[in-house]
C-alpha cells in the first residue's frame, strides 16, 4: 500500500507525511506527562511544525532539482519517518532552521556537477552552511562534504578550494560585527564550539540507544543493499548517489561522536539516509519485505510516542 501510494510525486503525498509528522507530534505531548498546554506552548509548536513542513518541501525541491530518485515520493517519506523519530516537540526552532539552511547549502553542493557557475555556487554552499553551523556547531560537518564536492565534481583549481573560505569569513564578520554593536563584547569560542563526545555510557540505557540503534541500522541495511545493487550496476545516477553515501557515512560519524545526551544531533543525519534509503526502496524488486520496512518505519515512531 504505501510503496504504491509513495511510488508517485503528488502533492497529497507531502499532505500525507505533514499529517504523519503532525499526529505524532501531538501524541508525544499527550503522552508526555511534563506538558503543560498553554499559550506558549500552541505557538511553539506552531512554529517548530511549521518549520519542519518547509524542510519537507524543500528537501522535495532538491531532489527533484537535482535527481536524486525517479518520480517518486519514497525519500519524503523516509525523511519524515526520521524525523518523527526525534523528540519532534523537543527540537529546538534553531535546529530546524539549521536543518533548512544546510539543506540550501547542499543543494548548491550538490548541483556543482553542472559545471555551470561553479564560483558562485561553491560560496553560496559556504555561506548557507556556516550560518547553520551558528545555529548548530555540528553542522560544520557539511563544509567537508562541500569540499568534497568540489574534488569530485569539478576540475581541481585551487582557486575553488579558497571559496568556502571567503563564504565563512563573510558569516564570521558579519556575526562578529552584530555580537559588537547589540552586546558590546567579542563572542567567545566556547559559546559557539562544542567538544566531540567519547563516553558512551549513556547508550546503556534502551532509551538513550533506541535512536542510534535505529539510525545506524537502517544506514548500514541501505547501504550494504547499495553496494550490491552498485556492483550489478542497477543505480543510474552512480556518481551523486556515491556523494550522498559519504555525507551519510560522514554526518553518521558526527552524530556517533556529538553530545550524547541530544538526540536531536541525529538530524544531521536525516537528508543523507532518507536519500539513500529512498532510492533502495524505489530499486528494491522484493515487494513485500519493502512494504514490511516502511510500515516498520511509520509505526515505530507512533509507538515510540504512546509508550514514552
Amino acid at each position: 500500500m504505501l510503496t504504491r501510494i509513495f511510488a508517485t510525486s503528488r502533492p497529497l503525498n507531502y499532505l500525507l507525511v505533514g499529517g504523519y509528522l503532525f499526529a505524532v507530534f501531538v501524541l508525544q505531548l499527550v503522552f508526555d506527562p511534563n506538558t503543560v498546554f498553554d499559550l506558549s506552548l500552541l505557538l511553539k509548536g506552531l512554529l517548530g511544525f511549521g518549520a519542519i513542513f518547509f524542510s519537507i518541501l524543500l528537501l522535495d525541491f532538491v531532489v527533484r532539482k537535482n535527481s536524486l530518485s525517479r518520480q517518486n515520493t519514497y525519500i519524503v517519506l523516509v525523511y519524515g519517518c526520521l524525523i518523527a523519530f526525534l523528540p519532534i516537540f523537543d527540537l529546538l526552532f534553531e535546529l530546524i532552521l539549521a536543518q533548512i539552511l544546510m539543506l540550501l547549502g547542499i543543494r548548491r553542493s550538490i548541483s556543482l556537477r553542472s559545471n555551470k557557475r561553479v564560483t558562485k555556487k561553491i560560496f553560496d554552499a559556504a555561506f548557507w552552511i556556516a550560518i547553520a553551523t551558528l545555529l548548530s556547531f555540528w553542522f560544520a560537518v557539511y563544509l567537508v562534504a562541500l569540499y568534497v564536492a568540489i574534488l569530485y565534481f569539478t576540475l581541481r583549481s585551487y582557486q575553488y578550494w579558497l571559496l568556502p573560505i571567503f563564504g565563512i569569513a563573510v558569516i564570521a564578520v558579519l556575526y562578529l560585527t552584530g555580537h559588537l554593536m547589540w552586546l558590546d563584547s567579542l563572542p567567545k569560542w566556547t559559546s559557539i564550539f562544542q567538544a566531540p563526545d567519547f563516553d558512551f555510557s549513556s547508550w546503556v540505557s534502551g532509551e538513550a540507544l533506541l535512536i542510534p540503534a535505529v539510525y545506524l541500522g537502517l544506514s548500514f541495511i541501505c547501504g550494504l543493499i547499495f553496494y550490491v545493487k552498485q556492483r550489478k550496476s542497477l543505480f543510474k545516477l552512480k556518481r551523486i548517489q556515491l556523494y550522498c553515501i559519504f555525507m551519510l557515512l560522514i554526518s553518521c560519524t558526527t552524530a556517533i561522536f556529538g553530545p550524547k545526551l541530544q538526540p536531536e544531533t541525529w538530524i544531521l543525519v536525516t537528508f543523507p539516509l532518507a536519500v539513500v534509503a529512498g532510492n533502495v526502496t524505489q530499486e528494491n524488486t522484493h515487494r513485500i519485505i519493502t512494504e514490511l520496512l516502511l510500515w516498520v518505519l511509520v509505526l515505530c515512531p507512533i509507538a515510540l510516542s504512546v509508550m514514552q
